[in-house]
């Protein structure tokens, strides 16, 4: 008797681990636009490389009045305010700290111009897409869960 109460036991502990399993993916969310750390790892085609000691790359778009970004360069800090307009993206005043870095310079140049302006999104597969008015892929950005 004993062995087929633990056969049960045995049995529903087995069946709540399987459906435990089953339900994480309805758990795991797609991410959003906004509130989620995007680390930057492709440029203008190119990928991009942290530089040693220095902070990735990255922006995060914060839901606030008015609509706050807030990342990195790799070397300064980066802030600024944004518009959504439907799949369209409007980065404005955009300012840096000013610190001098050894390496990755020209990079954040590269990526503070990238930000400038309108830009169209998209998130696909924990990706975010950025493409210019022509719809060349601009910058491409990996979710970052902390």
């Amino acid at each position: 008797m004993a062995t087929a109460f633990h056969r049960i036991l045995l049995g529903a502990f087995l069946l709540a681990i399987v459906a435990s399993c089953a339900n994480k993916s309805d758990v795991i969310a797609s991410p959003t636009l906004q509130n989620i750390y995007w680390k930057l790892v492709e440029l203008n085609g190119k990928p991009v490389t942290v530089a040693d000691n220095q902070q990735e790359p990255h922006i995060v778009l914060r839901e606030s009045q008015p609509p706050a970004l807030g990342g990195s360069g790799g070397c300064n800090r980066l802030r600024g305010t944004y518009a959504l307009e439907g799949d369209a993206i409007i980065f404005d005043r955009i300012a840096m700290t000013m610190m001098a870095c050894p390496q990755g310079m020209d990079t954040e140049q590269a990526f503070v111009a990238v930000l400038e302006g309108r830009k169209f999104w998209s998130i696909h597969n924990n990706e975010l897409t950025l493409k210019d008015a022509t719809g060349k892929t601009v910058a491409r950005f990996s979710v970052q869960y902390l």
